[in-house]
């Protein structure tokens, strides 16, 4: 009897690895179909030529980069000229380098129209002050030549 009762133990220990055998089978399966998973996601510079640069192409940028940039400073040396020759080219008609300030103009002009007078017996002419008349065309000049 107890060598059939060993042989029930033994058998039922055997049922009991290759059920723990299958279960961790399918456990490893599934560790490896989420790892594939992974593994294919990810791609190395090498196997993916849209995000591979070889190193040529790298260098012809970058020549390219300084040539641009070489470019940009002579443009801007260019335009810094012109801008100056304009200035120079306003200064010598007469013209403001910068506009003026119109809403001053317009103030002065206002103040002028304010002191006028009209004389007691000629409605026809209007009476300044001279000292008044010459202190705001002397702002008015001042206003102008900014």
């Amino acid at each position: 009897m107890p060598n059939i009762a060993a042989k029930e133990q033994a058998s039922r220990v055997i049922e009991v690895v290759r059920g723990i055998e299958k279960s961790t089978n399918v456990r490893l399966k599934n560790i490896e179909q989420l790892l594939l998973s992974l593994v294919g996601e990810v791609k190395t510079p090498g196997d993916n030529p849209d995000e591979y640069m070889h190193i040529s192409q790298v260098q012809e940028l970058l020549e390219r980069s300084k040539q641009l940039e070489q470019e940009a400073r002579e443009n801007r040396e260019k335009a810094g000229k012109l801008q100056t020759d304009l200035e120079i080219a306003r200064q010598e008609k007469g013209t403001p380098a910068v506009g003026c300030n119109t809403h001053k103009i317009l103030e002065i002009v206002e103040r002028i129209d304010e002191v006028k007078k009209i004389p007691t017996f000629n409605d026809t002419v209007y009476e300044i002050d001279r000292n008044t008349l010459d202190m705001w065309v002397k702002r008015l000049k001042d206003e102008l030549k900014r």
